[in-house]
This record gives C-alpha cells, sequence and structure tokens, in this order.
C-alpha cells in the first residue's frame, strides 16, 4: 500500500489559487489511516505561514521565555528544550542521536525554517521521501515521527513565551503534517533497522603516554560528529558488571575532520573500568553509545570565540584541551585568536604538548600559584579560562583566576561530563 502512494519525479502537494497547500485528494485517501497526528487533512495557507515565521523570528531573537545566563542562545535553548522533552518522551529514542546535540540541533532549526515556508518551499515528493528512507536506515518508525511532531509543538510553546497563540500551534501543526504525509509512503513501506543500544567499535591502536595512562584509538563504522571539548559515551562489558555493561564517558582528544571512523581518548588507570579499558588490545571490540555535548569549541563558526583563551588542567584532565587545540589549528586562518595552557602536573604529559603552534603557548608545572598565572598569562583580565580536573583543583584554580584579575563570567569548568542519557 505505502508504494503505491510513492509518485517518482511528482508531488502529492496540491497549491490552490489563494497560495495555499495541502495533500492530493487520492493521496489523503490511501494515508488518512496511517495519520498519527490531528491534522489528518493539513492545509497551510499564506496566514499560517506569516505566523509561523512571526513566532520563529521571536524564538531566534529571544522571546520573554529565553534568559541568556541559563539558555546562552536563544536557539541553544530550543534544540536543547527539543531534545531533553524528546528523550523523556521516549527515551530509546536517544540512540537515533548518536552526535553532538549542537550539530544535530542545527539541523533541527533549518528544519523549522522549511516549515515555516511551507507555501513556497519546493515540494519535491522524491527529496523529502529520501529523508525518510535516511531516518529509516538509522531506525526511525511512524510512531517516532508522531513523537516528534508532539515534541516539537511542546518545545514550540515552551519557548516562545507570550509569542505562542492557538493560530501558531494550528500553523506549525498543520505544516509538519503535510511533509509527514509526504514521507508516509516511505514510512510505511521501508523496513526499518531496529535501534541498537550501542554501536561496535574496534580498538585500532592503544600507546602508553605516560606510566598509567593510555592512549586509545577506536574505529566506529558511523558518521559520529562533534566538537572538539565534547566526549564519547562507552558501554563498557567488564567482569562483574549488571546488565549490558557500565557507561562512561571520556573526553575526545581526536577532532572530527578527517578521521574516517576513528576517535581517541586517553585513560588513566584510576579504577576497575580505567583498568578495564586500558588493558584492551588491538581488535578488541568496546561499545559506542552517543556522543554527549558539554562545554566545547563550535570550530565551525570560529569568528564566535574568545580571541583569548586559558586553558589550566590538572593531568589526563587536559585531554578535551587536546582537541580544542586541535581544532583552533584546524581552522587558524579563520581564528586570530591565541592559546595559553598552564598544564599542571607531576610530570607532564608529553602527548598533550606534541601540536607545535606558533599561537599556543603550553606550560607545565607541577602547582599552581596566583603568581605563575599572572606569569604566563600577563593578560589575564582579557582571557576566557577553561579548567579541567578534580572538584577541588577547579575550585581552587577559579579562586586564584579571580584573584589574579581574571573575572567569573569567563570560567568554564568540565568538573560535570555527561554520563548517561544527558544530551
Amino acid at each position: 500500500m505505502g508504494g503505491s502512494a510513492s509518485i517518482d519525479g511528482g508531488t502529492m502537494v496540491c497549491t490552490y489559487s489563494n497560495g495555499s497547500v495541502g495533500i492530493k485528494a487520492r493521496y489523503l485517501v490511501q494515508l488518512e489511516a496511517h495519520m498519527g497526528l490531528p491534522a489528518k487533512r493539513p492545509i497551510v495557507t499564506i496566514e499560517d505561514e506569516q505566523c509561523m515565521m512571526a513566532v520563529w523570528a521571536a524564538v531566534v531573537r529571544g522571546t520573554s521565555a529565553f534568559c541568556p545566563r541559563d539558555h546562552i542562545t536563544p536557539t541553544k535553548f530550543f534544540y536543547t528544550t527539543f531534545y531533553s522533552l524528546l528523550f523523556a518522551a521516549k527515551p530509546s529514542i536517544r540512540r537515533l542521536f548518536r552526535s553532538s546535540m549542537t550539530l544535530q540541533g542545527r539541523v533541527l532549526t533549518a528544519l523549522i525554517g522549511a516549515l515555516a515556508t511551507a507555501t513556497r518551499t519546493d515540494h519535491s515528493t522524491f527529496n523529502i521521501q529520501q529523508l525518510a528512507l535516511h531516518h529509516a536506515k538509522y531506525g526511525a518508525t511512524n510512531d517516532d515521527y508522531v513523537v516528534l511532531g508532539n515534541t516539537l509543538l511542546q518545545t514550540l510553546f515552551v519557548v516562545s513565551g507570550t509569542d505562542w497563540s492557538t493560530d501558531a500551534h494550528n500553523a506549525f501543526l498543520n505544516a509538519y503534517c503535510l511533509y509527514y504525509y509526504i514521507m508516509l509512503p516511505v514510512i510505511l513501506q521501508a523496513s526499518p533497522r531496529p535501534i541498537k543500544s550501542s554501536l561496535c567499535a574496534n580498538v585500532v591502536a592503544t600507546e602508553a603516554i605516560a606510566c598509567d595512562i593510555t592512549r586509545i584509538v577506536l574505529f566506529v563504522n558511523h558518521p559520529l560528529r562533534y566538537h572538539p571539548g565534547d566526549a564519547v559515551l562507552l558501554q563498557l562489558a567488564i567482569p562483574d558488571a549488571e546488565g549490558d555493561g557500565i557507561r562512561r564517558a571520556f573526553p575526545l582528544t581526536s577532532i572530527c575532520e578527517n578521521t574516517n571512523g576513528k576517535i581517541e581518548i586517553c585513560v588513566q588507570r584510576r579504577d576497575k573500568v580505567s583498568n578495564w579499558l586500558c588493558d584492551r588490545r588491538q581488535e578488541d571490540v568496546v561499545h559506542v553509545c552517543w556522543i554527549t555535548s558539554g562545554i566545547h569549541l563550535e570550530t565551525d563558526t570560529p569568528e564566535f570565540i574568545a580571541p583569548k583563551l586559558l586553558f589550566v588542567s590538572q593531568g589526563v584532565d587536559g585531554a578535551p584541551f587536546v582537541a580544542m587545540t586541535k581544532g583552533l589549528y584546524a581552522v587558524q586562518d579563520k581564528y586570530p585568536g591565541d592559546i595559553v595552557w598552564l598544564q599542571i602536573a607531576d610530570e607532564p604529559i608529553a602527548y598533550f604538548c606534541e601540536l607545535e603552534w606558533h599561537r599556543c603557548r603550553v606550560v607545565a608545572e607541577a602547582q599552581i600559584t596566583k603568581q605563575r598565572l599572572q606569569a604566563v598569562a600577563p593578560d589575564i583580565s582579557e582571557r576566557h579560562m577553561f579548567v579541567s580536573g578534580s572538584a577541588a583543583f577547579i575550585e581552587s584554580v577559579c579562586d586564584l583566576f579571580l584573584d589574579a584579575g581574571g573575572t567569573q563570567c569567563t570560567v568554564y569548568s568540565f568538573e560535570d561530563i555527561p554520563t548517561s542519557d544527558d544530551i
């Protein structure tokens, strides 16, 4: 049945004389019973489009619901709200989103732009159905599209604040269902792959970079996308672990560009879990759940990164800064800034100092003092500091930073890396 509603090179969309768009009647007859949302016969009018564009412009600008301190940017507020609500509504759907939520959030915002211009979009049945095929490849089902639609409307209600209205709700509902209908023939015909809780990753290289620290390179046959500073959540089948194993996040020391499926982490022997991981050998298998996004540098938009950075790290916890430095080096022609990196450890980790770049000054010390901070960063009041280490280390460094002339609003810490279903 599903295939009979698909038209190669054609369109399922009917455009009316007043500029409104809807689904052609013969496709509604075949598909209406499978439409899981209340707009069984969606029509998007010019007025609907104007309403959606006005609401979306307000969301992007920042509505009454937006708080810069809590939400950072209006678009970040939108997509973090969406994914939080989505994973709460259907936790198993988290497995469809393996890459950085920031990068996937940008795709989501582009979708809203398409919905808001539904009457002017090229309604290519083929292109939209190809998107449905792509989603099916990763396990998306008809029920997932219902959950996505309801979550989208709930998210827009939350982030729109006083700009939301019944008219806006109906407009976005009809626009979403218009595209949903176009996808339905493929959704009903495709056989979605079962969503696995994790992806197999082969160990392809290991290297001892200190007496108790191992660099581990994994190959994952999946297009993971992430920012420098992000972490990867692993599922580890260590002996005596209950269920499917223990989950733990590790900051990535690789960057996303040209990795050919390889990701890299640096692990210190601290407990049974880290010891087990450090003992892995080439061709051993671990499991990757997804990328966890906390504090990172969005190097695809380097113009928004602070031009003067100060990294302060404690031992192996400097791993996120390895990726950040690599990431900024890769876009140095677009990033005019510089880095001062103060590495605190009993013994310097040589691997963390391998990148030679005249705009990154690395200083290794056994301990940190206010005077040393001021010496390595005499312009400390202008620098944005990122600090990584134990909770006590972070608290101490932040106090020293402020005492040395830094400002609280430029302190970012890696104390809490998301480790489970956090986004």
